[in-house]
């Protein structure tokens, strides 16, 4: 009995093209992951921290021990600080940044996740 060689390897061929495929489409699907991920990384902290900022402000500055002339100047400083932004169609408010970027926080965490998934999907190739 013969072993015919072509015919193993017509049989394999598909298998192995599948197997590539099925790679490089997990492998798209844990590169874009990951990039979301590190762009919310960056982005999160920086909202979450304007926010803080930006609510944190003028408490603070009420705090602060100054003569009756520097107050009045500082008050009618404070005065111009608005409560709220309408900037390209969203509104940004302090509560709502800190809010966003605890989401924003949570939502990288969630991807860093699925990329583990897809990571043990690629490497286990199940």
């Amino acid at each position: 009995m013969t072993v015919d060689v072509t015919d193993h390897l017509r049989r394999q061929v598909p298998g192995v093209f599948a197997r590539g495929l099925r790679a490089a489409g997990w492998g798209v699907v844990h590169w874009v992951l990951g990039f979301a991920e590190q762009v919310l990384e960056v982005v999160a902290p920086l909202v979450l921290v304007c926010g803080l900022g930006w609510w944190a402000l003028p408490r603070l500055a009420g705090l602060v021990p100054l003569d009756p002339q520097a107050r009045a100047v500082a008050d009618d400083a404070l005065a111009h600080v608005p409560q709220s932004l309408h900037l390209a169609g969203l509104w940004l408010s302090p509560v709502g940044m800190i809010v966003d970027g605890l989401l924003l926080m949570a939502l990288a965490a969630l991807l860093q996740t699925m990329s583990a998934i897809v990571a043990s999907e690629i490497y286990n190739g199940r």
